[in-house]
């Protein structure tokens, strides 16, 4: 398992060892202040392990920007997304805590996606070796 994320890499690892999770099956990777970030510092993680297929498990409202950022990052991966449980109402969840991240989102969405299309037009930021889908 990939713990990626300044900030919350150490608390969410030890976290998992107090569940019972062997530390030996925990890296982290808690230098990354971005998604963009934890994708492009954890592809080097994944590409040693050349693993087929991974999960990523992050808030429900911000799986959609993580799993397009990690499949940009790593493209041979088959990505699988289990984000946590939303509320039971959007309005619910918009008018609690969760609310300023929610429409946080929204807005750092579209604005990886334009950076997504610059960095394509400009032929920069492609990923290489075991997460690009070429030899390593």
């Amino acid at each position: 398992m990939l713990v990626s994320g300044d900030g919350d890499c150490l608390y969410i690892r030890d976290a998992m060892i107090a569940a019972g999770v062997s530390r030996g099956a925990i890296t982290t990777e808690c230098r990354s202040g971005s998604t963009r970030e934890n994708a492009q510092l954890s592809a080097p993680i994944l590409a040693r392990s050349e693993m087929a297929s991974a999960t990523l498990v992050t808030s429900w409202y911000h799986s959609r920007r993580a799993l397009a950022s990690f499949e940009r990052a790593c493209p041979r991966i088959d990505w699988k997304s289990n984000p946590t449980e939303p509320p039971p109402t959007f309005p619910g969840a918009a008018f609690s805590h969760h609310g300023p991240a929610i429409a946080q989102e929204y807005a750092k969405t579209v604005v990886y996606a334009l950076g997504d299309l610059a960095r394509d037009i400009e032929a920069t930021d492609k990923p290489t070796g075991w997460c690009a889908g070429e030899p390593a």
